[in-house]
């Protein structure tokens, strides 16, 4: 249920039953040290929970990770949302704006829809947080960090959640933080995030022949030079075969296909919301190889609506988006270029 709900933020994001199982068996391996089973099992849970967290979490626009967080934490934590306060979080509970109590003192103008809003839907509530109480809530009110500086009296009367709900009301301008702090409070205090980019680990850790890995890309990023890289320093250049969809590419693209399968080969296509009708053919064709162990086939796409699921949900996805700074982008385009040979010693070494 946790990552059906994704495809509410992008048709991309989609999943299959496969790719859980496959988590759930890594899971298994970490084998924690346990004084009796069910702390083994609780261990293995919270083992089994950050890895769905961290592996699908890279396969989601930056954007989007945040939203996707609570969505995760509302799945996995049920027990830290009460009555109503998703729905009001999320806009969609059915909740009047007419005010039944007067707003605040101490809460800006622009405030009071959604207090009203508030009020009629968590009126059991205002009187244990006091609310009207100026001197109480003056210094959350002019906080430049609100979302960790609630009332002493209050904060330890209210869930997480409930924090985070009273950011949205009263603070907007501190709401992103809220819910970054919310994220880590429901993971314990830790920070867990989505899994690096790695094409190196990508080819020989985690993908498989018979599995397409598909780049999921903004507009203007594209990893097909990097990938070129990567694969020259793999299996060598000649048997890397890059094709861009969109112009009457997609006979040869299944022959190409075919034919790097049975060498072991690399094929990337690129661009495949140029030819989103045309998918249906290509996941039918792959399923029908015996790919040598070595073979990859390599996907690039922009989001698109009409993107089929079978093909979606039986990719290995990864989000590409080029990395913000000069220094990032160095970074990242000197993984592959420099020579094997150099000595990790080596002080000239970038």
């Amino acid at each position: 249920m946790v990552f059906e709900d994704l495809i509410k933020i992008n048709n991309m994001y989609q999943f299959s039953l496969a790719s859980f199982i496959r988590l759930f068996n890594r899971s298994l391996e970490t084998r924690p040290q346990a004084h009796n089973i069910q702390e083994k099992l609780k261990k293995l849970s919270n083992s089994l929970i950050k890895l769905c967290y961290s592996e699908n979490g890279r396969s989601l626009f930056k954007a989007d990770r945040l939203s996707y967080s609570l969505y995760f934490i509302r799945g996995v934590y049920p027990e830290m949302f009460q009555k109503d306060e998703w729905e009001f979080f999320t806009g969609t509970t059915v909740a009047s704006s007419e005010a039944s109590l007067q707003l605040p003192r101490w809460a800006t103008p622009d405030r009071r829809e959604i207090f009203a809003m508030y009020a009629n839907t968590f009126g059991m509530m205002l009187n244990s947080i006091q609310i009207d109480n100026e001197n109480l809530w003056g210094g959350f009110a002019q906080s430049d960090q609100a979302e960790v500086e609630f009332p002493d009296q209050i904060a330890n009367k209210i869930s997480p959640f409930q924090k985070l709900i009273l950011v949205q009301v009263f603070r907007p301008d501190r709401l992103e933080s809220a819910m970054q702090q919310f994220v880590k409070e429901a993971f314990g205090g830790q920070v867990i995030q989505p899994t690096p980019f790695s094409l190196p680990r990508l080819y020989e850790s985690e993908s498989r022949s018979n599995e397409p890995i598909m780049f999921i890309i903004s507009p203007g990023s594209d990893p097909s030079e990097e990938l070129a890289q990567f694969a020259e320093q793999s299996i060598g250049r000649a048997a890397y075969h890059e094709l861009a969809m969109g112009g009457g590419q997609n006979d040869i693209a299944i022959e190409t296909i075919k034919e790097a399968a049975q060498k072991g080969e690399w094929v990337c296509l690129k661009n495949l919301h140029l030819v989103t009708p045309w998918l249906s053919i290509l996941e039918k064709e792959f399923k029908m190889l015996n790919p040598d162990k070595r073979f990859r086939l390599w996907l690039t796409s922009e989001p698109h609506v009409k993107f089929p699921s079978i093909l979606l949900q039986s990719s290995l996805k990864i989000t590409y988006e080029t990395p913000p700074g000069m220094r990032n982008n160095l970074q990242r385009t000197f993984q592959y270029i420099v020579p094997q040979s150099v000595s990790n010693n080596d002080p000239n070494r970038m």
